[in-house]
């Protein structure tokens, strides 16, 4: 997993929470950096879109072509208990039921593997029956596989807690980034002051790099 900075920009929450409202807002700008990149941002609601666009063709190493802000709320309906994850300094809490009833229904829907096919499927199967297992125990996770805590906060609104302080985010801040040849999600708490911090990091896909170096 890389390591990413904890505090994020504060201009993306400015214009996530400027965007916020009871009627959905659409807005669109274009921003110039030179002669060799142009910024194309669009917000809906509270979503913020930004294409970046080289102009002169080239494709620097960290280059984004598209970055995605969005925001989800909080869910303090849900009971503190055993069943949470631990990231970066916070506790996140889920619905035990939700999350059952979700690895039930993907469990139900995914066939088994076909005679002379990988793992595929069974990899599925197992992972969700062994998250369920641990949403249904009592006792402390034992266990975290990959890819669990993404999934969650993917589908679900979650209880975030701060450790040290113990006190509840106010918002679940996503960051996306798609390019031709990497793909990925961060994922950062926003407190009840308006202050961000980064909670967890997925990568989706990252295109091979040949021999010669190029992709």
């Amino acid at each position: 997993m890389r390591t990413l900075p904890k505090i994020l920009s504060g201009l993306i929450v400015v214009l996530l929470f400027g965007a916020c409202s009871n009627k959905v807002n659409h807005e669109q700008n274009v921003k110039f950096q030179g002669d060799t990149l142009k910024i194309l941002t669009a917000t809906s609601g509270d979503t913020v879109f930004k294409q970046y666009i080289r102009l002169d063709n080239k494709v620097g190493e960290n280059h984004n072509d598209t970055s995605i802000y969005s925001t989800k709320s909080i869910d303090t309906t849900i009971a503190k208990s055993n069943f949470y994850f631990t990231a970066k300094g916070f506790k996140i809490y889920f619905d035990k039921q939700k999350v059952i009833e979700y690895c039930d229904s993907v469990i139900k829907i995914t066939p088994p593997d076909k005679e002379g096919e990988d793992w595929g499927n069974w990899s599925i199967i197992n992972s969700m029956e062994r998250l369920k297992k641990q949403a249904k125990s009592e006792k402390a996770m034992d266990e975290e596989l990959a890819g669990w805590l993404s999934i969650l906060l993917e589908r679900f609104n979650p209880l975030v807690v701060n450790e040290s302080t113990n006190q509840t985010s106010k918002r679940l801040l996503k960051k996306k980034y798609l390019s031709k040849t990497f793909g990925c999600r961060e994922y950062a708490s926003i407190n009840q002051h308006g202050d961000t911090a980064f909670i967890w990091f997925e990568q989706d896909f990252l295109e091979p790099i040949d021999s010669r170096g190029s992709r």
